[in-house]
């Protein structure tokens, strides 16, 4: 039981980047990347939705700047930009 709950932390980290990895050209990096941070922040760990949501809109636009405009790297456009 003690093996359980220790790596169902680990566990769901690895599933959510999966599932992050699958959909990430498909939904693009914007959306991919913010619902990547929610899960981690709400499901894992523990935080209330609207901080999670907040934080997750807050650091997936941030990283999108930085990436896409400072930067200037490629990153998959998704649906959201056909």
């Amino acid at each position: 039981r003690d093996i359980v709950k220790t790596l169902s932390t680990p566990v769901k980290i690895v599933v959510i980047t999966a599932l992050l990895i699958l959909v990430f050209n498909r939904v693009g990096y914007l959306v991919a990347s913010s619902l990547y941070i929610f899960v981690l922040l709400f499901w894992v760990s523990r935080y209330r939705v609207i901080v999670s949501i907040l934080l997750a809109v807050s650091i997936g636009i941030g990283s999108w700047y930085f990436f896409e405009k400072i930067l200037a790297v490629q990153l998959p456009k998704g649906f959201l930009f056909l």
